[in-house]
C-alpha cells in the first residue's frame, strides 16, 4: 500500500513538472506568425549616393521590412520609411570588377611606342533608384547597385508605397520675404529627354553635396523643404543632351577608351533671384571616360557647377542676396 502511494505521488510530481516545463517553453518561444520577415533582401549591394553622410560606393545589404527600406554595413545602418517613398525606378549599369589594374594599365608604356590596353573585367548590375521625402517634405533620392535581376523584384515590393506625387516647379513659388543666403536647388529639368532616373537623382544629390561645401556663409536647401522659408536664390539645371557610354568598351581599348564609349551630359546652369531675374547662366558639358562606371558623370557635372558658381560669385557676376 505504502509503495503504491509513493508511485502515485511520484507520477503526479513528474506530470506537474512536465506540464510546467511545457508551459514555460510555450511562454518563451516566439510566435512564428508574429515575426515580420523581410519581403526582399540582398546581401551584395553597393550604395552609390543619397543617404546623408554615408560613404559612397559602400558595400552592404539592402532589405525591405514591414516599415522601411534598410541599408546596412558593419559600421552603418540607414533606412527610408516606406511611407515617404514617392517613386521607384530600375535600370542597369556595367561596372568594373578588375580593381585598379585597368586604371593603371592604360598608362603603362608598351615597348616605348604606346600604352597597354586596360586589363579590366566587368559585370552588369541592376540599378535601383528610390525617390522619397524627408519629414519636412524635402526631396531626396538614393541609388543602389544590386545583383542582376533583383531590382525588378524590389520595385514590385515597393510599388504599393510609391504613390505620392513628385515635387515640381510649381512648388518653387514663394511670396514671402526672402531668407538671406539660402540657395534652393530646383528639380532637374530633363527638357523632354528620357534621362534615366538614376542619372537625374544622382545629379541632384551630388549638387546638394558639392554646393554645401562651396556655398560658404549660406544654406543649401532641397525643393519642397517646408522649413526652408523663401530662398534668396534658386539654382536651375536643364539637361539638353545625354548619351550613356560603355564602361566595358572604355576599359578594354586602352588610350582609345578616352575617346570612345564615353558617357556625356550637356546642360545649362541658371541662377535666379527671388523675383525670377537671372543673375548667372552658363552652358556646360561633362564627360565620363575613365574606367569607373558611367554613373560618375553626375558627380563630375556637379563639381563643374560648383566650381563655376564659386568663381562667378568671387568675380561679382553673381550677387548673393
Amino acid at each position: 500500500m505504502f509503495d503504491t502511494q509513493i508511485r502515485i505521488f511520484g507520477t503526479a510530481i513528474l506530470t506537474v513538472s512536465f506540464s510546467s516545463c511545457l508551459a514555460l517553453a510555450q511562454t518563451v518561444s516566439p510566435d512564428p506568425e508574429s515575426a515580420s520577415p523581410d519581403s526582399w533582401h540582398s546581401d551584395s549591394v553597393t550604395y552609390v549616393a543619397g543617404l546623408g553622410d554615408l560613404k559612397q560606393h559602400t558595400s552592404g545589404s539592402l532589405r525591405i521590412t514591414a516599415d522601411n527600406l534598410v541599408f546596412s554595413t558593419h559600421d552603418a545602418h540607414e533606412q527610408i520609411s516606406l511611407k515617404q517613398i514617392t517613386s521607384v525606378s530600375i535600370g542597369d549599369e556595367r561596372v568594373a570588377t578588375g580593381g585598379a589594374a585597368g586604371k593603371v594599365g592604360r598608362k603603362i608604356p608598351l615597348y616605348g611606342i604606346g600604352f597597354a590596353t586596360g586589363v579590366v573585367t566587368s559585370k552588369k548590375v541592376d540599378v535601383l533608384t528610390i525617390e522619397y521625402q524627408d519629414v519636412q517634405a524635402g526631396y531626396h533620392g538614393a541609388v543602389f547597385e544590386v545583383p542582376k535581376s533583383q531590382a525588378g523584384i524590389a520595385q514590385q515590393q515597393l510599388a504599393a508605397f510609391a504613390a505620392s506625387p513628385h515635387q515640381d516647379a510649381d512648388a518653387l513659388s514663394c511670396h514671402e520675404a526672402a531668407t538671406s543666403n539660402v540657395l534652393l536647388i530646383a528639380p532637374i529639368d530633363e527638357s523632354g529627354l528620357q534621362l534615366p532616373a538614376e542619372y537625374r537623382v544622382l545629379l541632384y544629390e551630388q549638387l546638394v553635396t558639392e554646393l554645401r561645401k562651396s556655398y560658404t556663409g549660406g544654406t543649401v536647401v532641397r525643393v519642397g523643404d517646408q522649413a526652408a522659408g523663401c530662398p534668396a536664390e534658386t539654382l536651375h539645371i536643364s539637361v539638353s543632351a545625354f548619351k550613356k557610354g560603355n564602361e566595358k568598351l572604355r576599359s578594354a581599348t586602352g588610350p582609345v577608351g578616352l575617346f570612345v564609349g564615353r558617357t556625356s551630359v550637356a546642360f545649362s546652369v541658371r541662377l535666379t533671384d527671388q523675383a525670377g531675374a537671372v543673375v548667372f547662366e552658363k552652358s556646360l558639358k561633362s564627360n565620363k571616360h575613365d574606367d569607373s562606371d558611367s554613373l560618375g558623370v553626375a558627380r563630375s557635372a556637379a563639381k563643374s557647377v560648383s566650381k563655376r558658381l564659386t568663381k562667378a560669385k568671387a568675380s561679382g557676376f553673381v550677387a548673393a542676396a
